[in-house]
């Protein structure tokens, strides 16, 4: 089972530096502070560059308080979790939904929008071995200049981020059956 200490040293380990946390939360040091400080962030950030299996969850959304100004009839509070909204029910029927996201909200026409959406997955032991190799190079890459002062090495890592990154995606994308594309050619032909 994978911990944040472990990711975090994966990632010292991989720039060279050779002094390991020994408490995610806990190591008071500059290594540790650093690491606490861009590991939150870029957790999310990968999170929410692509719709992970792992971290795929589904809510049926009830409307809150008052209407919008114009143009839709419910405002919904969006799971407090949710970093990406995927689709909506409809849209997995491959039939258009008209909804728009605003700040933390979905505003749409129907009075209960069910949503597929990419969760902030904090549990370690949760992701996937490939998430876990790529979030552990993307805080080497974020860390190494202020530890090591060596751009040629931030480089690298940022470079077997990418790299890791494009195989990690094919592979989770491959788990599954497809998800439906809305078909866009009654637009296409539309325009003629």
């Amino acid at each position: 089972m994978v911990t944040e200490t472990d990711i975090a040293n994966m990632a010292l380990s991989r720039m060279g530096h050779n002094r390991l946390m020994t408490s995610f939360d806990d190591d008071a040091t500059t290594e540790g502070n650093l690491v606490r400080l861009h590991y939150p962030r870029l957790r999310d950030s990968i999170l929410r560059s692509h719709p992970w299996n792992f971290a795929i969850k589904r809510a049926v959304l009830a409307p809150e308080g008052s209407a919008p100004a114009y143009e839709y009839t419910y405002k919904s509070p969006l799971p407090n979790d949710c970093l990406k909204v995927l689709r909506t029910r409809v849209e997995s029927e491959n039939i258009e939904d008209d909804y728009r996201i605003e700040g933390r909200y979905v505003l749409s026409n129907s009075n209960a929008t069910s949503i597929e959406y990419v969760s902030r997955v904090t549990d370690p032991a949760q992701f996937d071995t490939m998430f876990v190799d790529m979030l552990a190079w993307a805080l080497a890459a974020e860390c190494a200049m202020p530890l090591i002062n060596d751009a040629r090495v931030a480089q690298n890592a940022a470079s077997m981020f990418q790299s890791l990154q494009r195989d990690a995606r094919s592979v989770d994308a491959q788990e599954g059956k497809p998800r439906p594309i809305i078909d866009a050619y009654d637009w296409i032909i539309a325009r003629y």
